[in-house]
């Protein structure tokens, strides 16, 4: 017999498309508590979560086509609305930075590990309340402009942003992961 938690794992899929309900103020919390109880050595806390959703969504747009136009000052208005648009696939986008704390014991790797387990972890709680998530990078979590926009300097990093909202449609098929290519004994 499986446990509840791990048929959750094994079944989890991340949906492209995403429409409301976002989660309520109370499950959300609930969702960042969670993701804020990843591991965290030395508890150093590097994680920086924000959500963004209503008019947010839309200043983020704008966000990302002036990142697009700081790097092609000729960018087509195609290219500037693709911009404008990315972020209202979903009702609510929580983005994950990390701020490396300088500590002796404790590299960037590791600060980094947190912070991508803290969205790992939040996937899982928004899983188990009914929700859906898909986790996005690409060139806008590596842009200067879209950092400093949430407070991240050259030398911090976006690590993830955080699609979520109600699935529409159903998950791809997943496939069978052969254990014996990617795990062995030692």
């Amino acid at each position: 017999m499986t446990a509840p938690v791990v048929q959750q794992l094994l079944n989890r899929a991340s949906m492209p498309r995403l429409d409301q309900p976002a989660p309520t103020p109370d499950e959300l919390e609930q969702v960042l508590r969670a993701g804020l109880l990843a591991p965290d050595h030395a508890y150093l806390r590097p994680t920086r979560l924000h959500q963004v959703s209503g008019d947010g969504l839309a200043r983020l747009g704008e966000c990302f086509a002036a990142a697009v136009r700081q790097d092609n000052p000729q960018a087509s208005p195609a290219a500037l609305e693709k911009a404008r648009t990315r972020p209202l696939r979903a009702p609510l986008i929580l983005v994950a930075g990390c701020q490396p704390v300088a500590h002796e014991k404790v590299p960037v790797i590791e600060q980094l590990a947190s912070t991508a387990a803290c969205v790992s972890l939040m996937q899982t709680a928004l899983d188990g309340l009914g929700y859906a998530s898909m986790w996005r990078t690409g060139a806008m979590a590596y842009h200067p402009h879209v950092k400093a926009a949430f407070g991240l300097g050259q030398e911090d990093h976006l690590v993830a942003f955080l699609y979520v909202g109600t699935a529409l449609g159903t998950p791809k098929q997943r496939h069978e992961i052969p254990l014996d290519q990617y795990c062995s004994r030692f």
